[in-house]
């Protein structure tokens, strides 16, 4: 089996919260897919986010790690 896409959330707002970081961290799609990072320019929401859905990075600035 191939090994699991890593990718980032970038925006940690009501869809992200309500859709897509539920889904993405449910037991049959981590063998597929797995969320490495969150990203939203609000203060705390990053965070919040990757704590709730146990993300590994959280980010405030989407260039921080592109440089």
């Amino acid at each position: 089996m191939a090994e699991a896409v890593k990718l980032g959330v970038v925006g940690a707002g009501t869809i992200a919260l309500r859709g897509i970081l539920p889904h993405l961290s449910q037991a049959d799609v981590q063998d597929r897919v797995r969320v490495q990072a969150v990203c939203d320019p609000y203060p705390g929401r990053a965070p919040a986010a990757a704590a709730q859905y146990r993300v590994p990075e959280a980010y405030t600035d989407f260039g921080a790690k592109l440089g």
